[in-house]
């Protein structure tokens, strides 16, 4: 079960990269190459629990609705 916390902690922080990389004008080819596999299995769930901490951090609601 330690692992399988593990991987989740880790997944979610390189999604939660991607997703600042982006909205911080970041290349987007770049970013998806390099979180490619995290991003193919990428689930509801996981969009929710990111734009929840998208809110946390103070990040502007119009650029998150984009």
């Amino acid at each position: 079960m330690k692992d399988h916390k593990k991987y989740s902690e880790n997944r979610f922080k390189e999604i939660l990269a991607f997703s600042l990389g982006v909205m911080n004008g970041g290349d987007v080819k770049m970013l998806i190459d390099t979180y490619k596999e995290t991003l193919d299995s990428v689930t509801p769930y996981d969009i929710v629990m990111i734009e929840n901490r998208h809110l946390q951090m103070g990040v502007n609601t119009d650029i998150i609705e984009q």
